[in-house]
């Protein structure tokens, strides 16, 4: 699939995914799918579920480490600042008209462009 592909079908899913109610429960009955996910598979993530004024799901698999709470804040940045998927962002690099251009002012000590965060819409 080409990198444009990638993008429309992001930009669908961003568009489509789009929560009628979302609060602590909702949050909980997400991140611990993750988490159950993640253990199965031996993953050694974090998983965070946050809104733009609270965190409201964390959980920490076997195998993270100090760096991963710091890893998922600079995804949660880039997700704030641009409202878009990181792996959106990511593929977004790609083209000439990206939008986290070099020079833009963004420090790199907070932001990262990596795929895992995903915007919430309610």
């Amino acid at each position: 699939m080409a990198v444009a592909d990638d993008i429309a079908l992001i930009q669908k899913q961003e568009a489509e995914l789009v929560f009628s109610v979302f609060d602590e429960a909702v949050a909980f009955k997400i991140g611990s799918t993750i988490r159950d996910r993640a253990l199965a598979q031996g993953l050694p993530i974090i998983v965070e579920i946050r809104t733009f004024d609270r965190p409201l799901f964390y959980a920490a698999m076997p195998g993270s480490n100090a760096s991963n709470p710091d890893w998922a804040r600079r995804k949660i940045n880039v997700v704030q600042r641009f409202l878009k998927s990181t792996y959106r962002m990511v593929l977004e690099q790609q083209r000439p008209d990206r939008s986290f251009k070099p020079g833009e002012g963004l420090d790199i000590s907070d932001y990262v462009l990596a795929g895992g965060g995903f915007p919430i819409t309610v």
